[in-house]
């Protein structure tokens, strides 16, 4: 088996010639100084933020086991929860009057 390498002659290698530069680097900035420089170049924060309105989550016993997901609007998904909200009801249940009343309409038309 061959020896390994050796990547310097000597055991140790001589860093006499490397040494720390001295800083004449000016001191940093205040905090507050750097926000605002921030802040005026539009770059964004970073703090976490909490969200305004939390959704209340309502938990119902009706049997329904089946997911409907769908993309809405955010204005018919605010009307769909203001009902149930509301009507003390669930979600599902105000999505089944709806489909109610559509095919009530429909039948009626013809």
């Amino acid at each position: 088996m061959s020896e390994r390498a050796k990547l310097f002659d000597d055991d140790e290698p001589d860093l006499s010639r490397f040494a720390p530069r001295e800083d004449d680097a000016p001191p940093a900035p205040a905090l507050s100084e750097v926000r605002e420089a921030s802040a005026a170049a539009g770059f964004p924060n970073r703090d976490a933020v909490r969200p305004s309105i939390i959704p209340e989550r309502h938990y119902y016993r009706t049997g329904r086991d089946t997911q409907f997901n769908t993309k809405v609007r955010p204005d018919v998904k605010a009307a769909y929860v203001a009902i149930a909200n509301e009507d003390n009801i669930p979600i599902g249940k105000v999505l089944e009057d709806a489909l109610d009343a559509l095919m009530r309409e429909r039948r009626q038309r013809g």
